[in-house]
């Protein structure tokens, strides 16, 4: 089992390293989870951007299918990039993104922005199947 979630502070104290040891970087980010079986776990995100920090809510997730969710994480932190997003905005798009891939199969989070915008409004991916 993973507790990823309860070690909050600690994952803040090293984005915050990170932070500080390279100047130009702007923005840090990292999904924390709490892992009770292959299928069901929390999941939530920390985003670290421009000094400050921001945190997603948690979701209860029942996992489908355990691929890709990284990967729909750092493309929703970069869909933010690329939209302007604020930093609490950001961080909640990714994190939703990410939740919401592992409810589907496949490799990839072939998902609108509506359905993660959705997901966004909810408190739990177990839901969310497709």
């Amino acid at each position: 089992m993973s507790r990823g979630i309860e070690q909050k502070d600690s994952f803040k104290k090293a984005m915050r390293q990170v932070y500080d040891l390279y100047p130009n970087c702007h923005t840090v980010a990292s999904v924390l989870r709490n892992i009770y079986s292959v299928e069901d776990s929390q999941w939530s995100a920390l985003l670290l951007r421009d000094g400050k920090f921001y945190e997603s809510p948690v979701y209860q997730v029942h996992v489908y299918e355990g691929v890709a969710g990284g990967d729909a994480f750092g493309a929703g932190l970069m869909h933010g990039f690329l939209n302007d997003f604020e930093g609490q905005e950001q961080v909640n798009y990714a994190i939703a993104a990410s939740v919401l891939k592992l409810t589907i199969g496949g490799d990839l989070n072939l998902v609108s922005e509506q359905e993660i915008r959705d997901v966004m409004k909810k408190d739990s991916a177990s839901a969310m199947k497709r």
